[in-house]
């Protein structure tokens, strides 16, 4: 494993702490710092977003989301919380088709 990758999971490990603390403007940070190391990482975006959305910024955790599922089209968990961003914009097609999707990669995923 090169640095690049340890270095950037290590922010995101610390940005995941600060998130659960309640810490949004740090965990972004945290994730911003492993974007800039790993721009390609899937899992730093789709935390970033989860930290934009409880920020309360739905525009932007939608945007992260995006490059989440852009980078693993497998990831249900960003789809589900985009359409979740998507359903408090009252964008209901969109939300209802990223619930969709979450659905048929995790037929099991509550939460979508």
């Amino acid at each position: 494993m090169s640095t690049e990758h340890t270095d950037a999971d290590a922010f995101i490990k610390e940005g995941i702490l600060f998130a659960e603390r309640g810490d949004f403007d740090n965990a972004i940070m945290c994730f911003t710092e492993a974007l800039k190391l790993a721009p390609n990482n899937a899992e730093a975006y789709h935390n970033r977003g989860l930290a934009y959305y409880n920020k309360g910024d739905g525009d932007r955790a939608i945007e992260d989301w995006t490059q989440a599922v852009r980078l693993d089209p497998n990831d249900a968990e960003a789809y589900s919380g985009r359409g979740v961003a998507y359903k408090d914009k009252g964008d209901y097609d969109r939300a209802l088709a990223d619930f969709t999707q979450a659905l048929k990669l995790d037929p099991n995923y509550v939460a979508a």
